[in-house]
């Protein structure tokens, strides 16, 4: 074999040799296991993230429960007409009785329609009274009578006066100098701006029984429903409170009180009629303070 070609054949096994390494055909890597992947670096520790501004602390309450009852050996006052009032019913409505005439009545267990509300110190109590959206609160006109006798909101609410009976009536709300005809079905929406005690009856076109409209600043009240009892929810704790029990026909009755935080506190209070005239509408000038009670607002009627 000559030299030229020794030579070629030599080269051809060296290319050979080099493409079966390329390829990883050589025997000597066959059985290695395939290289691991390079290392995860690991991450880094999270830092505690810093403590969020704590929650304002939620308002201090309580809860009031309880009952109104009429002294002993009282009877129950009636209310009479008032100048304006329809003094008879219209055709197609019940005759007037002696219930008309009493818009306080006993329940099973106490007086029926009378307000219960609270006062205290100005800055601590409304402070602590959550936040509270304007509500509406519904007086019925319903077989030609109005009920509930006695109605409780708040400055800023809406009362929607509702004429459910089968005729129109001419409702009147305190002393408004014009009154509009409230046909069968129709509901009327009154903002309620000032503070004040408001009575409510029906002219002209026939009878339709009284109400009250009594008009707080705050929404710590209540008024004994059906049964003569009564609740106060959200009633700021750990405050010194005077608890009111009053009606127009009635003389007012105070009582201080202290509900713990998270505590319901039951009462009971002992109510007599008022002597003298009945109390007339009275609206709140801006002056007085916001604390008073209804009674007292009663009492400043010119």
């Amino acid at each position: 074999m000559s030299g030229r070609a020794r030579g070629g054949k030599i080269f051809g096994w060296l290319s050979a040799l080099a493409l079966m390494s390329a390829l990883g055909l050589l025997g000597c890597g066959r059985d290695e296991p395939a290289p691991l992947p390079p290392p995860v670096e690991e991450a880094a520790p999270q830092q505690e993230a810093a403590p969020q501004e704590e929650r304002a602390e939620a308002p201090a309450l309580g809860r009031i429960v309880g009952r109104v009852i009429l002294v002993e050996g009282a009877t129950l006052p009636e209310r009479t007409l008032k100048f304006g009032d329809a003094d008879d019913a219209s055709e197609g409505c019940p005759p007037i009785s002696e219930a008309d005439h009493r818009p306080v009545f006993e329940g099973d267990e106490g007086l029926v329609n009378i307000l219960v509300s609270l006062t205290g110190d100005r800055e601590r109590f409304f402070g602590a009274l959550p936040p509270r959206k304007p509500a509406e609160v519904d007086l019925f006109i319903r077989d030609c009578r109005l009920t509930p006798r006695l109605v409780a909101a708040v400055v800023g609410d809406d009362l929607l006066l509702k004429n459910r009976s089968d005729r129109p009536m001419l409702p009147y709300i305190g002393r408004q100098g014009f009154v509009e005809t409230l046909s069968a079905g129709e509901t009327r929406r009154e903002k309620l701006e000032s503070r004040g005690v408001f009575p409510v009856g029906c002219g002209v076109t026939g009878f339709c029984g009284s109400a009250d409209l009594v008009v707080l600043a705050h929404p710590a009240f209540g008024v004994t429903g059906p049964s003569g009892r009564f609740e106060i929810a959200d009633v700021p704790a750990d405050q010194d409170l005077t608890l009111h029990a009053w009606h127009p026909l009635f003389q007012e009755v105070q009582q201080n009180i202290r509900v713990p935080r998270g505590e319901t506190v039951e009462v009971e209070l002992t109510i007599r009629p008022l002597a003298g005239r009945q109390p007339e509408a009275h609206e709140e000038r801006e002056e007085e303070a916001e604390t008073e009670s209804p009674a007292t607002d009663a009492k400043k009627n010119p």
